[in-house]
């Protein structure tokens, strides 16, 4: 009875993700304690680190800083750790009250053995295979050892059942009596324990293959951060041939020029640096993940582990199915590095050297009165490369990229949000939340009904298409976004945001990931699967208006209403910034403060008031 209160009393002083005695427990907000080390690791890879979801029951406990370290101490399961590693084991085999003081542990026999005993035992030949380690080792924790449950109904049974339904062991008679009968699928302990064990060997297989394509990307943004030192040299020498032939009087413009060689290629490979650096963060986070799903092969867990460790899993399947390479943007980067070029100057007098040549800027292409005035509600990219603008008092107005108005269609229509199916038919959302199909050109209304919130029952909201041709529709009131396949009739799945409002969406072309523009002045960029936020940006005092790029970057509008003001900067899809594109752009107040933007697919880039529409395009020096 002793001996199964020491393994009741050593379980329970055991955290639930590593399995061995805590070190330096900490106690989350719900009570359950874990070591501070293996909260660290947790947290590494969460979203929001300044946020830990618990293992066992997932309630979240703010971590202030990051800092795990804060967490308030579980004094009491300290010190009973402490008590436990530091007590005295003695023989568990001796016959005399007096029982000598144990020297050894035999994991095959259970029995704490003397000097005397392991003597006697070892001479035994049954007992030759057996595993010995030291008590000490037992005692504090350096040792785990492998046991089997007692059932606590029925003391006398081992638990050689699990529960799938319960997620817990249990001994053969509780599974007749009460699992078998209630319906619940009860596997025996071995089974279970052997599809676990091939569940995890799955996942480190796919963690391996994750870090090895991680480590394929890490090294080549290395070898493009290589060709933009190729250009440097390159420039470098080009800048010194020049010198060389003008002499000493260019020795200053010859400082200036190099500095400015730093200065653009410094801005390309901190891209490429940043892009290396997130590889090997995602490595480590995979790495460490894998770490703890792989504890769960050591002993059969129990409790809180069982829950911890089915936690574990599900946040590694999350971590491998959101963590991806991009070799296209170390690839752009490089290449726009190379279209730097060092012209040197026709002059024979003063000191123009030469110049740097190859960098971009935004200007204004063009600014049209739209014809309905005051009207715009959305707008869109049509896939014939036109921006199509919807008006709430009704028509569709279509622009070219150079600015040319073709035409008003649907001049009856009222719509508050407006989109394009894949075949470059319109998909319509009116007042009262209706979604509609529209043939191309003829604009001949399809006979498909969508089964979408009222504008009582959901409020206002958007609408955008994703990769596969379904259609997102937002609404502002509950919160949500209601995923339709094409043919119509019920959302196949709804997205929960969580605490904000989705004004505007906008889905990834080649992701399943949808950019929101929510509460006036932030930004995010949601799993379109489960609807968690991935990454955000906020800018107190102006109010952001986004959109995607035929890349996956991401645009956004930065506008100051009261000062008439417009900043559009481009950012990659984790919204890390890449170029300025537009700054402090003035434009004629308008009497509401809404706007859309969106990239032609020629590169030029859209943006509306509700009475005019600008357009930028790219231009070399």
């Amino acid at each position: 009875m002793a001996a199964n209160l020491k393994q009741v009393v050593d379980q329970n002083l055991e955290c639930p993700v590593c399995l061995s005695f805590f070190k330096e427990p900490k106690i989350l907000t719900c009570s359950h304690t874990f070591c501070k080390g293996c909260l660290q690791s947790f947290l590494d890879f969460q979203p929001d680190e300044q946020k830990l979801s618990c293992p066992v029951c997932r309630k979240e406990t703010v971590v202030t800083d990051g800092e795990v370290s804060r967490l308030q101490t579980n004094l009491t399961v300290r010190a009973l750790v402490e008590d436990v590693q530091t007590q005295v084991q003695v023989c568990s085999n001796c016959d005399s009250e007096d029982k000598a003081l144990a020297v050894v542990y035999c994991k095959d026999c259970g029995d704490y053995l003397c000097e005397s005993c392991k003597k006697m035992h070892s001479k035994w030949a049954k007992f030759s295979g057996h595993s010995i380690v030291a008590a000490s080792d037992v005692c504090t924790g350096k040792v785990t050892l492998r046991r089997k449950g007692q059932c606590q109904k029925h003391p006398s049974e081992d638990e050689e059942c699990f529960c799938l339904d319960c997620n817990e062991y249990i001994c053969f008679r509780c599974s007749v009596l009460e699992h078998t009968q209630g319906g619940h699928k009860v596997l025996e302990a071995a089974v279970y324990e052997t599809e676990q064990k091939k569940n995890i060997d799955d996942l480190a297989s796919k963690a391996k293959s994750k870090i090895c394509d991680f480590d394929k990307y890490v090294a080549y943004v290395a070898e493009q951060r290589g060709r933009l030192q190729k250009v440097q040299e390159d420039l470098s020498r080009d800048i010194d041939v020049a010198y060389e032939e003008t002499v000493r009087k260019l020795t200053e413009r010859k400082g200036v020029l190099k500095s400015d060689v730093g200065q653009r290629i410094k801005k390309f490979d901190k891209l490429l640096e940043n892009m290396e650096q997130k590889g090997c963060q995602q490595i480590t986070r995979i790495n460490a993940v894998c770490g703890l799903v792989e504890n769960g092969l050591k002993i059969p867990l129990q409790k809180e582990a069982l829950r911890t460790h089915k936690t574990l899993c599900q946040e590694m399947e999350q971590l491998l199915s959101r963590v991806d390479q991009n070799d296209q943007n170390p690839r752009r980067t490089a290449e726009e590095g190379e279209q730097l070029r060092f012209t040197p100057s026709q002059r024979t007098e003063g000191l123009e050297m030469g110049q740097l040549q190859g960098d971009s800027m935004w200007i204004l292409h063009m600014e049209s009165q739209l014809p309905i005035k005051n009207s715009m509600r959305g707008m869109a990219v049509s896939p014939g490369n036109t921006v199509d603008i919807g008006c709430w008092t009704g028509g569709i107005v279509t622009f070219s990229s150079d600015g040319i108005l073709q035409e008003v269609v649907l001049n009856t229509l009222e719509m508050c949000a407006l989109q394009f199916t894949t075949d470059g038919g319109y998909v319509i959302r009116d007042y009262g939340n209706n979604i509609c199909l529209y043939t191309p050109h003829c604009c001949k209304k399809l006979r498909v009904k969508f089964e979408t919130l009222s504008d009582e029952e959901g409020g206002l909201g958007d609408l955008t298409v994703d990769k596969d041709g379904n259609i997102l529709s937002s609404y502002r009131t509950t919160k949500t976004i209601q995923v339709f396949e094409p043919s119509g009739g019920k959302p196949v799945r709804e997205i929960q945001c969580e605490g904000f409002e989705p004004q505007q969406i906008f889905a990834m072309g080649s992701r399943d990931m949808v950019v929101v523009k929510s509460d006036g002045h932030t930004v995010r960029v949601l799993d379109g699967l489960s609807g968690a936020t991935m990454d955000c940006i906020t800018k107190e005092g102006v109010d952001a208006y986004p959109a995607v790029c035929k890349d996956d970057s991401i645009l956004i509008a930065w506008v100051n209403y009261e000062q008439g003001l417009v900043s559009i900067s481009q950012y990659t899809r984790e919204l890390k910034h890449i170029q300025n594109v537009v700054t402090d752009f003035k434009i004629t107040k308008p009497s509401r403060p809404w706007y859309y933007l969106q990239e032609f697919k020629t590169g030029e880039i859209a943006f509306c008031t509700p009475g005019k529409l600008f357009i930028f395009r790219e231009t070399r020096d």
